[in-house]
């Protein structure tokens, strides 16, 4: 399988996890939160040396880029005033729970007769 960044999102961000927020929603949030980090590393064009710990990295942090960028309207206040990155992703991908500023929740899915 050629899974260079444009078939990697579409195959496994897309297809793979849509299977996982069915089935996990639970799961999915970390999924969730690791692939937000996958794509603010993808779209900054200054940062693809993949190694985590550059300085550079720690002053422009993949998930709050992808964020800033991807969803400006939608999730950039809660990036300052819930710590997103703190709060939600380092919750999710250290302990396997958000931190308590954060609560996950899922809309209900229904299936629709065709």
């Amino acid at each position: 399988m050629n899974l260079y960044p444009k078939n990697f999102i579409n195959q496994v961000l897309i297809n793979e996890m849509q299977d996982i927020v069915i089935k996990h929603p639970y799961l999915a949030f970390l999924l969730i939160c690791s692939g937000i980090e996958f794509l603010g590393k993808r779209i900054d064009k200054n940062n693809q040396n993949w190694d985590w710990n550059s300085q550079y990295q720690k002053a422009n942090p993949p998930f709050d880029n992808a964020i800033k960028k991807l969803f400006p309207k939608k999730y950039s206040l809660l990036l300052k005033k819930y710590s997103l990155r703190d709060q939600l992703r380092n919750g999710m991908i250290h302990i396997l729970a958000p931190k308590s500023k954060i609560g996950l929740t899922q809309l209900k899915q229904i299936k629709t007769e065709k």
